[in-house]
């Protein structure tokens, strides 16, 4: 068996990736397992701009020379990225079995959503409020137990 493995995204592109570095995708660990070892892994679900960040993400994290305090400045660095990319890589992070990029892709929402109001949420993730008065109305009404939560 080769010490690389090569993926190939949603839209036909190719990378090639240390096998030690992919282990923490477990979906394509078991793809690899099942297969001779040699051919390229297709990885339907996931664009190739996507893909190329979640091999970034998967190498660095394969780095044991970096020290923890770095693996974090990396991390914080790395979601730097426009709100639609954080939607994909948590997607991909699912598909793809990858808890360690989840957990980041799902920090950088979670931070989005305790440090902005609504009006600037759906801004933030271009999210059209399309909802009647009505709608509004009754939404408020079903989760008034959950503004009483929030006073206590």
């Amino acid at each position: 068996m080769s010490d690389t493995v090569k993926l190939v995204s949603e839209d036909g592109q190719t990378f090639e990736s240390k096998r030690a570095a992919i282990e923490i995708l477990q979906t394509v660990k078991y793809a690899i397992e099942a297969s001779s070892g040699n051919e390229a892994v297709p990885v339907g679900n996931v664009k190739g701009d996507v893909l190329r960040k979640v091999l970034d993400f998967c190498e660095f994290n394969a780095d044991a020379t970096k020290t923890e305090d770095e693996k974090k400045a990396w991390k914080n660095e790395y979601i730097k990225v426009e709100p639609q990319v954080i939607v994909q890589l948590l997607l991909a992070a699912d598909f793809l079995d990858c808890p360690q990029l989840l957990d980041v892709a799902s920090q950088a929402v979670i931070d989005v959503l305790l440090t902005n109001s609504p009006a600037k949420i759906l801004e933030h993730f271009k999210i059209k409020a399309d909802a009647s008065e009505a709608e509004k109305k009754e939404v408020r009404a079903s989760s008034a137990w959950c503004e009483e939560y929030l006073k206590a």
